[in-house]
């Protein structure tokens, strides 16, 4: 596979395109945070699927008179083993399961170390905006 069929997220975002398609600079951290922040700038939410409720609700407040009934998400077809990240269901194997070797993982985790920087950054921002959410929000009383 082509590194940039791997990267996914990056192509859709305009990584590859900005680079001629090549992979050349795929390593190079200081132009993948120089892209994030290019990126971050032009958007006013960006949700991540794994914490879609939260992501829902930022986008509530990113969007003046949304109800919250046009917000509703019905989970389907969910995967309830919890190993939804790269590296948690590389670590954890299970009987008659194929998992990458040790070295094929750290291949996966360099070839994909562009998808993996914006998706931590974002996860993280979403976090950081949740939890100032959170304190802003006033205590409900039982």
């Amino acid at each position: 596979y082509h590194a940039t069929q791997l990267n996914s997220m990056s192509f859709d975002l305009g990584w590859y395109h900005q680079h001629n398609y090549s992979t050349i600079h795929d390593q190079d951290v200081d132009k993948i945070r120089s892209f994030i922040e290019k990126i971050d700038d032009q958007m006013d939410v960006v949700m991540i699927l794994e914490r879609m409720e939260e992501s829902l609700l930022m986008l509530q407040d990113a969007i003046p008179g949304i109800a919250v009934s046009e917000l509703i998400n019905v989970r389907m077809k969910v995967n309830n083993n919890n190993n939804s990240g790269l590296s948690s269901s590389l670590v954890t194997k299970k009987s008659n399961e194929l998992y990458p070797t040790e070295s094929e993982q750290k291949e996966l985790l360099d070839i994909l170390l562009v998808d993996r920087m914006i998706y931590d950054y974002f996860n993280i921002r979403l976090t950081q905006k949740w939890k100032s959410k959170v304190r802003q929000t006033p205590e409900m009383e039982t």
